[in-house]
Order: structure tokens, then sequence, then C-alpha cells
């Protein structure tokens, strides 16, 4: 009796000691897909002056790392993507300007989870990272069932408008817009919206990359313009921005 008595204060010890183990594994596996989720695309409560200041790898670059390049590239700067360095053309710093997250948490052949096992990365939509848990395998349930961390376009994507103004009345007359962001390579991408005098002024960009951006405004075209205003900068940090109105007011310029 004594002997089945410390068999199962045994048993149960090794359990409970499975069991705070494999709580640990998992914490530890939730705290490295969220300092990924960061370096990925920033944290959405740094701020300077009151306007968000932090958009990761997505924000510097203008895409997520491709399946080749995978989570690695938060680490090593990818052939493919230019090292940052400023436009002054367009008034923007774009490029790789990692590294973007601490290297302990990657081995000889990518990050690993709390089981010492490698993270999956997939460049979709949205953006998933994922481990496998306890097990090692897909599915699976409990201690042994996948931790994903997804990351939507809506987190790291918004689309841009407004109205170009006149004196604070709308602009009646014909405008091209220019709105500039890291291309996903690392280099300067322009996206140019056409105004007509039958818009009021309005324009509007979608797909843009989270993070600090310049609008130019070519009066009456970029390709034979009287009068360029800009790069005006504006901060894009929300699957939907409008630009400040007394920005965009070309009486002011």
């Amino acid at each position: 009796m004594a002997v089945s008595l410390l068999a199962i204060l045994a048993i149960t010890a090794i359990s409970t000691i499975n069991e705070t183990d494999s709580d640990a594994r998992h914490r530890a596996t939730v705290e490295t897909l969220n300092q990924i989720k960061t370096a990925l695309i920033g944290d959405p409560n740094a701020t300077e002056n009151g306007v968000r200041s932090s958009f990761g790898f997505a924000g510097d670059v203008g895409a997520m790392p491709t399946n080749a390049q995978a989570l690695d590239a938060l680490v090593n700067r990818p052939v493919a993507i230019s090292a940052f360095a400023p436009s002054a053309a367009t008034r923007l710093g774009v490029g790789w300007k990692g590294p973007y997250i601490r290297s302990q948490g990657l081995s000889t052949t990518g990050f690993q989870d709390g089981w010492f096992t490698n993270l999956v990365y997939s460049n979709a939509s949205p953006v998933n990272v994922t481990s496998y848990g306890g097990d090692g395998a897909a599915g699976g349930t409990g201690w042994a069932a996948d931790i994903t961390i997804s990351i939507p376009d809506s987190d790291w994507k918004g689309s841009v408008f407004g109205y170009i103004s006149n004196n604070g009345a709308p602009y009646t007359s014909t405008a091209t817009v220019m709105i500039s962001y890291p291309s996903g390579t690392g280099t300067v991408a322009n996206a140019f919206n056409s105004v007509s005098n039958t818009a009021s002024g309005y324009f509007t960009f979608g797909s843009v990359p989270f993070g600090r951006r310049s609008i130019t405004i070519y009066i009456p075209s970029n390709s034979s313009p009287t009068k360029t205003i800009g790069p005006l900068l504006i901060t894009v940090a929300a699957p939907q921005v409008e630009v400040n109105d007394r920005l965009i007011d070309i009486a002011n310029y």
C-alpha cells in the first residue's frame, strides 16, 4: 500500500512538472511570436509628439518578407532589398534598417518556438507565423495545438484620401496628386491620382504601407506643372487616413 501511494505521488509530481514545463514553453512561444509581430509591423503604442513612430520592417521596406526571405529578413538584409537611405526628392527615408529583432531566438535554421522547433512563416493574406506546439506537427490539441499569430493587411496597410482646397473652398480645377512610400524592395514608389474639375479636389490611394509618407500636388499636372506643392509629410497609421484639409489648401503655398 505504501509502495502504491509512493508510485501515485511520483506520477502526480511528474505530471505537475510536465504541465509546468509545457506552460513555460507555451508562454515563451507566445512571447516570441509577439516580438516577431512587432518586428514586422512596429509597435502601435510607440509615439512621438502624439504621432505613431514605430512601423517595423514593413514600414521601412513597404512590404512583408517574401516566403523565401522569411523571418531571417528581420535579422539580415535580403539581397533584393536596398539599405535604408534618405530620398531628398520625397523627404522620406526608405529601405532595410534592421536588425528589427534580437537574434538570440534564431538558430542556424530559423526562429524557434519554446519546444526548439522552427516557426513556420507564410506570406499570405493575412501573414501568419505558426508554432506547431509541443508535438511539432500541424494540428493537435492541448499543448500540442498550433499557436499562430496572424497579421491582416489592415494592420499594416491603409487607404489615404483627402480634398484639395483653395482658401477653404473646394478646388474646382485640375491637378495631379502623388503619394510616395517604400516600394517593397526598399526604394521609393510613387502613385498618382488625377483630380478633375468635377471632383471637388477629391483624391484617394489604396494599399499604402503604414509609416511616414509624403504627398506632392502638381497643378495642373505632373507632366507640365505650373505650380508644385510639397512634398508634404503625413503619417499613415490606420486602415483609413484622411489628409488634413489645411495641409493641402493650395492658398497656403
